[in-house]
């Protein structure tokens, strides 16, 4: 699902803030729902970027990104792989991302929970 545009939709007016719940609205998402999907997606929104923000403070000659995720991931799964065998299988793939990619992965999940809202009622 990609839900994209500039326009505010019917019934957004007087929302401050990010849009979100232009977003919510335009979704047809049930009012009694409305604060909890904006707030997710407001939350993932400001969460990655006080993640950026932090990174952008961190000294560039002294950031060896995937050499800080490597020695963060591998200690926990080396001693005892069966313990935490979630991150045994994401291991690499925690290593490799891309923090774009993974931010966009993750505004398709909340909309697609919030498009789903529409049929419950809620």
């Amino acid at each position: 699902m990609r839900y994209r545009t500039q326009e505010k939709p019917p019934g957004s007016e007087g929302c401050p803030g990010l849009g979100c719940c232009s977003f919510v609205t335009a979704l047809g998402v049930p009012e009694a729902a409305q604060f909890d999907a904006a707030s997710a997606l407001v939350h993932h929104v400001l969460g990655v970027a006080s993640q950026y923000d932090v990174g952008q403070n961190l000294d560039q000659a002294e950031a060896d990104r995937r050499g800080f995720i490597e020695s963060s991931a591998s200690p926990l799964v080396a001693p005892d792989s069966g313990q935490y065998p979630f991150l045994v299988r994401i291991e690499q793939q925690l290593v490799e991302h891309d923090d774009r990619q993974q931010f966009h992965a993750g505004i398709e999940i909340i909309l697609t929970g919030i498009a789903a809202l529409r049929g419950e009622g809620s």
